[in-house]
């Protein structure tokens, strides 16, 4: 198993908390890049679950 890092998700009910993770995140010099998340839970679950296998599945999905 590599002991390299591949990515960060930080994940949280609102938009408002999500708001001050990236604060918080920017003051240590991380900010989001293809391989980090910072959102909430619905967004991560749009983004990395339904929208992906929603593409399998033949959906058009429309999402901003």
């Amino acid at each position: 198993m590599s002991s390299h890092q591949r990515g960060i998700a930080c994940i949280t009910y609102s938009s408002e908390c999500s708001a001050e993770l990236s604060r918080r995140l920017d003051k240590l010099g991380i900010e989001e890049a293809s391989n980090v998340f910072i959102g909430t839970i619905h967004s991560f679950c749009l983004k990395h679950v339904v929208v992906p296998y929603g593409k399998l599945a033949g959906l058009d999905l429309l999402v901003d």
